[in-house]
């Protein structure tokens, strides 16, 4: 699961339901995996699992990756 207590294994019930009782839907999370980079692809791809079973508990139908690393050249 993500680094964060609140989305912990032991806390993420208790996380969801505060949300619940808030009335806060939560549709999509997003976070960010380098998937180009071949030495980082097991720990990119166990995140990406770690956010869908986020969203799974969470009743949020999408997880979006932001995939990769974003270089800028003005050449």
């Amino acid at each position: 699961m993500p680094k964060v207590r609140e989305f912990s294994p032991q806390n993420i019930e208790a996380t969801r339901q505060k949300f619940e009782a808030a009335g806060i839907s939560v549709p999509v999370f997003s976070f960010g995996a380098v998937m180009g980079d071949e030495k980082g692809a097991e720990a990119a791809l166990k995140e990406t699992f770690d956010y869908i079973d986020l969203c799974a508990s969470f009743g949020s139908p999408c997880v979006r990756v932001l995939a990769g690393r974003w270089t800028w050249s003005p050449d």
